[in-house]
């Protein structure tokens, strides 16, 4: 049902793909509950997404508590967001490790920073690899940080921020 689900959401058959993972979320099915989370929000129903992705969430689904993530930094409740991109992060979710390291920096938490973003290199995040690099540098460990930018360098979406840190003195 969650498989049927989905393919309705990609179709665009948005209210038959929501009665299927509605009837699945209710029997306690974790991905279909991120999936409802993830539909509702894109047709503007955020305090619905909101209830089945923490859901998801208290389900330990990681993707659920990403994306519970998101909603409450675009709702601006920091707090809460911080909580569940830890417990993503704790549950190995790369995105929630590499965005929770950007969340310690702008909170100039740069040891905490430096830790999560470390979590994500070692799951192969490349701009985690340049955001470490960065931090690295300006943090006055430039050999450390050298290896870090020159694998940040030849990716296309990286290439500019490891290329402006490293020609920084």
């Amino acid at each position: 049902m969650v498989n049927l689900g989905g393919l309705l959401a990609q179709a665009d058959r948005t209210e038959e793909a929501e009665s299927w993972l509605r009837h699945s979320a209710g029997g306690g099915h974790t991905n279909a509950m991120h999936s409802l989370g993830v539909l509702l929000e894109q047709t503007g129903r955020s305090e619905d997404a909101e209830r089945w992705c923490r859901r998801a969430a208290e389900g330990d689904h990681t993707n659920g508590m990403y994306n519970l993530r998101l909603l409450y930094k675009v709702g601006g409740r920091s707090e809460d967001a911080e909580h569940w991109w830890r417990r993503a992060g704790e549950g190995d979710h790369t995105k929630a490790m590499y965005n929770l390291g950007l969340l310690l920096a702008q909170a100039d938490r740069v040891g905490d920073a430096e830790h999560w973003w470390r979590r994500a290199v070692g799951e192969g995040d490349t701009e985690a690899m340049v955001n470490l690099g960065v931090l690295l540098k300006e943090g006055g460990r430039s050999e450390e940080a050298e290896p870090w930018l020159r694998r940040g360098r030849g990716r296309p979406r990286c290439r500019g921020r490891a290329g402006r840190a490293g020609e920084r003195r």
